[in-house]
């Protein structure tokens, strides 16, 4: 595969991973598997999509579009750090792709773009939620090579 190939790839491997750990801590937590995903459209409905606690066309998958496009970015990072085929300590790049995104999402950006989903789930459950994206971008990685 090709490096655009890869990103694209990687990072959607590891958007519906962190999805499913989304809704998973949405459920487990609040018995509203699809309130931390809506949380996410806030960059576009700021007003609403907090409130928003069942499946919507409109929020949730507007959510799950962002989400998957920030995904998409943060492995582009990942998989330019490993250019070569053979490239070795993907695990550690991909854990440590998954911090910087974690703390760029949490600690860098206005509230205005950040995720939202840290509103609705535990600081446990957002740990992992990135430890889950972390493990897909690699295992991502991983299958994408083999291909």
């Amino acid at each position: 595969m090709r490096l655009k190939q890869r990103i694209i790839f990687s990072g959607s491997i590891a958007s519906i991973a962190s999805t499913g750990a989304l809704a998973y801590c949405g459920y487990r937590e609040l018995l509203l598997p699809f309130a931390p995903i809506n949380a996410i459209s806030h960059w576009i409905w700021p007003c609403h999509a907090m409130e928003e606690k069942k499946w919507s066309f409109k929020f949730t998958v507007t959510g799950f579009t962002i989400h998957t496009l920030s995904a998409i970015f943060w492995a582009g990072l990942f998989e330019t750090l490993n250019r070569s085929p053979a490239s070795k300590k993907l695990a550690e790049k991909a854990a440590l792709t998954a911090a910087v995104a974690a703390l760029t999402d949490l600690k860098v950006v206005p509230r205005r773009i950040s995720p939202g989903f840290e509103n609705k789930i535990s600081g446990t459950a957002v740990l992992g939620v990135y430890a889950t994206f972390g493990l897909a971008l690699y295992l991502g990685s991983v299958v994408g090579r083999m291909r």
